[in-house]
């Protein structure tokens, strides 16, 4: 689920939207929704999984969206 979230991330901040076949961009490059705020995610503490152990696997992602 984290590598999903990832490539949406990755594919709504970029600029261009041109197929990656296409010899050059013709779309403008102004179609980025917005931009991660951290590029790694935020994991849980050693305080908090000693405390909660199934926090271990849970990752946080941002996004800041444009507007």
């Amino acid at each position: 689920e984290d590598r999903l979230v990832k490539n949406y991330y990755k594919r709504w901040s970029t600029a261009c939207i041109c197929d990656s076949h296409a010899i050059r961009c013709t779309c403008g490059r102004n179609h980025d929704l917005g931009k991660p705020l951290s590029r790694k995610p935020v994991t849980a503490s050693k305080d908090e999984l000693r405390r909660n152990n199934r926090s271990r696997s849970a990752k946080l992602r941002t996004f800041i969206f444009k507007g």
